[in-house]
C-alpha cells in the first residue's frame, strides 16, 4: 500500500515525471513471495504504461563474490549462491555453516548473529550501482520476459500439488447435478440444461466421470456406449485446474473403466490443445466434417483402438 505513493512521492521530490524515466530496474528474487510479486507487478506496470524497458536482477547479483553468500529464508532457513549454484537451506544445512566466512546483506545482520565470520553488503547501494551498470551496457527487457526467480515452492503452490496428488475421479451421482450445470456454463457456450444433465446420468448407455478436489468437482467427461466401442461427447476442465493434466488424467482413468475397443470423437478444427491432448493420449485423426460446427467452423475426426 506504500510502494506507488512513496514512488510518486520520490519523482515530485526529484521533479521528475514519470514519463521521463529512462529504464526501472527490480530485483526478481529469491526472497518473500509476496514481496517479490508486489515489486515485480509494479515494476511491469511502470514499464508497460510508460513504454519504458526494464532492468532485472536476482539478489545474489549484488553480492560479486566468490565467497558463500547467504540470504533469509523462510522457517529459520536460508538461500545459499556456493560454486554449485543457488540453492534452499533448512536451518538445520543453515546451522553447518556456521564456521565459515559468508557473505550477508547488512539488513540482514540480525537474522545470521550466530555467524561470526561474515562481511556485510548494503544491498540498496549495490543494487544501484549494479542497475546503473545494467543500463549502460543496455541489458533491458521487455516486461513479459520478467519472471520471478523462486528456489522454493510457494504456500499455494503446495497446497495446489497436494491437491492435484489427491484428486479423486468417479462415476456422476445426481446429487452432483447442480454442481455439472455450474461447470457446463462456465465451458460451453450450448450448454446442457439440467434436465439434460439429469437424463445422461440415468441413461445406462451413457457413462459420465467427475472429477473431485476437495470434494468439489472440477471437471467431467461423458461417453456414450454402444456395445463395445464409445464416443466422447464432453470433456471439460474448470479454468482454474486447466493446463495441469487432469484432463488427460481424467481421460485414461475412464478408458481404464469402459471396457470398449474402441473410441470416437468430434473436435473443432481450431481447437488446437484439444486435438494436441488426444493425440498424446493415442487418439488419430480418421476424417474431417466441413462446417460440422457452423459456417468455417470444420470438425476433425479422431478414433483410438484399444
Amino acid at each position: 500500500e506504500f510502494l506507488l505513493p512513496e514512488i510518486e512521492k520520490l519523482l515530485k521530490k526529484e521533479k521528475i515525471k514519470a514519463g521521463e524515466l529512462d529504464a526501472v530496474s527490480v530485483c526478481i528474487g529469491p526472497g518473500s513471495f509476496t514481496g517479490i510479486r508486489v515489486g515485480l507487478a509494479t515494476a511491469k506496470a511502470l514499464c508497460v504504461a510508460l513504454n519504458t524497458p526494464i532492468i532485472a536482477f536476482n539478489t545474489f547479483d549484488v553480492f560479486n563474490a566468490k565467497n558463500v553468500c547467504l540470504t533469509k529464508a523462510n522457517s529459520g532457513g536460508a538461500y545459499v549462491k556456493e560454486k554449485a549454484g543457488i540453492k534452499f537451506l533448512t536451518k538445520e544445512e543453515k546451522e553447518k555453516l556456521l564456521g565459515k566466512k559468508v557473505l550477508i546483506l547488512e539488513s540482514e545482520k540480525d537474522y545470521f548473529d550466530d555467524f561470526k565470520k561474515v562481511e556485510t553488503v548494503n544491498f540498496l547501494d549495490e543494487s544501484i550501482i549494479l542497475s546503473i551498470k545494467l543500463f549502460e551496457d543496455k541489458k533491458f527487457l521487455k516486461a513479459n520476459e520478467v519472471i520471478p526467480f523462486y528456489i522454493q515452492k510457494s504456500q499455494a503452490e503446495n497446497e495446489l500439488e497436494l491437491n492435484l496428488k489427491n484428486a479423486k475421479i468417479e462415476k456422476a451421482k445426481s446429487v452432483d447435478v447442480g454442481r455439472l450445470c455450474e461447470i457446463e456454463k462456465e465451458c460451453f457456450s450450448a450448454n446442457y440444461s439440467k434436465r439434460t444433465i439429469e437424463n445422461e446420468i440415468k441413461n445406462k448407455s451413457k457413462s459420465m466421470f467427475v472429477l473431485k478436489i476437495k470434494n468439489d468437482i472440477v471437471g467431467y467427461c461423458l461417453f456414450s456406449i454402444l456395445q463395445d466401442e464409445a464416443e466422447l461427447e464432453r470433456v471439460c476442465i474448470v479454468k482454474k485446474y486447466r493446463r495441469l493434466g487432469l484432463a488427460e488424467r481424467l481421460l485414461k482413468f475412464a478408458f481404464s473403466k469402459l471396457n470398449v475397443k474402441k473410441c470416437y470423437l468430434e473436435v473443432n478444427k481450431k481447437n488446437e490443445n484439444a486435438i494436441s491432448l488426444y493425440k498424446k493420449i493415442g487418439f488419430e485423426k480418421s476424417g474431417e466434417r466441413k462446417n460440422y460446427y457452423g459456417e468455417g467452423e470444420d470438425a476433425v475426426l479422431m478414433s483410438k483402438v484399444f
